[in-house]
């Protein structure tokens, strides 16, 4: 654990060095020509968000719609996107207070718990209810099933990204060691694809949402079945400090129904919240492409970026409510011993789940298939 621990700090130190920032500007909503609070309302304040990703993809616009309608606004808050390096850079910006939230899977400030080094952060929103990753190759590669992959290279984002912990619990599944499945760091998205494409690695171990930007280009993948633990596994939480809740909880509760506003738009019409994305941030649309272009691109690799914020299938059915027993089986993921790491429910909150819910579900549903854009 020790060597583990000082790995991940390695790693968060260049990640830091190199980080990206996408600075709010103008600051405030108005300025942006965003809607504002009515007369009386909340007064604005400043939240900076941190996306475990070192680009604005479309496929998160559930993040960052609700400025478009208003309704972070309405709570009092001025979401700034702040982009990152990957999970271990957005990670170690919430533990040192540079940013107020992020968005990043648990593992590292979990981790760094089970060896004794509390970062001081808590999970206040489940995103993703099922883990996003996968394993992909080109569409005439030998690598058909998950057992062809011994003695392959695969390719992460970074040495600090949730795909090292998913590489990781295949090698454990499949009984293999570290040199019969080596991982090669090789960027997001095109930059990994290229990797593929040019055999630097034979299979990629990338988030659904940097898949959708590769096959939005129109690069054709193919996707390796699941290794059994997937079935079992969450993905990103909204993660903040533990004092940052005890001292701004209307901040966070605000946050969080913004969020789950977004998410239930994002869900009901997927399409309109990627056009929205576009008009607020249209340097992301792809070169060469029309805006239409770009639009059914995003739309027909979204599935299975939908599918991990369902919760059809979980005991819970509020949007961001987190559960004992799957972060029990979350735990048993990374590898960590649950005698270490101690109580799961210090490592999250529900409290604040049902101000997040307490909107007209069928109501932004209803706004979200009848949205046109102007």
């Amino acid at each position: 654990m020790k060597k583990t621990l000082h790995a991940f700090g390695i790693v968060s130190l260049l990640l830091f060095a190199g980080c990206l920032v996408v600075p709010a500007t103008p600051l405030l909503a108005q300025e942006r020509g965003q809607p504002v609070p009515a007369s009386g309302a909340k007064p604005l304040t400043r939240v900076r968000f941190a996306l475990a990703n070192p680009i604005i993809n479309p496929g998160l616009s559930f993040v960052w719609i609700c400025s478009h309608f208003g309704w972070y606004q309405r709570e009092g808050i001025d979401l700034e996107i702040i982009r990152t390096q990957g999970p271990a850079d957005a990670t170690q910006r919430v533990a040192a207070g540079q940013v107020e939230f992020g968005l990043p899977p648990p593992a590292f400030y979990v981790a760094s718990a089970a060896s004794g080094q509390d970062l001081g952060l808590v999970s206040v929103y489940l995103l993703r209810r099922q883990q996003q990753y996968s394993f992909a190759v080109l569409q005439d590669s030998p690598i058909k099933a998950l057992k062809d992959l011994k003695g392959k290279k695969v390719g992460v984002s970074s040495l600090g990204d949730e795909g090292v912990t998913y590489v990781k619990a295949t090698r454990r599944e499949l009984k293999l060691v570290d040199s019969e499945l080596q991982m090669v760091p090789v960027g997001a998205a095109g930059a990994a694809t290229s990797s593929l494409q040019t055999g630097v690695v034979d299979v990629l171990a990338l988030p659904g949402v940097q898949y959708a930007l590769v096959e939005g280009l129109g690069v054709k993948l193919r996707h390796l079945p699941q290794p059994a633990f997937a079935e079992r596994v969450f993905g990103n939480e909204i993660v903040t400090r533990r004092d940052y809740v005890a001292k701004s909880p209307e901040v966070v509760k605000g946050l969080l129904k913004g969020f789950a506003m977004g998410s239930a738009f994002f869900v009901a019409n997927p399409k309109a919240a990627i056009e929205i994305s576009f008009k607020m941030f249209p340097e992301t649309v792809p070169k060469g492409m029309s805006l239409e272009e770009a639009v059914a691109g995003q739309v027909a690799a979204l599935p299975p970026n939908i599918a991990t914020l369902r919760f059809d299938n979980k005991p819970c059915k509020k949007w961001g409510c987190n559960s004992e027993e799957d972060w029990k089986a979350y735990i048993e993921y990374l590898g960590l011993d649950l005698s270490k790491t101690g109580d799961v429910k210090r490592f999250f909150t529900n409290e604040f789940i049902d101000y997040a819910n307490s909107f007209d579900q069928k109501a932004i549903q209803d706004l979200a298939r009848n949205f046109v854009l102007k």
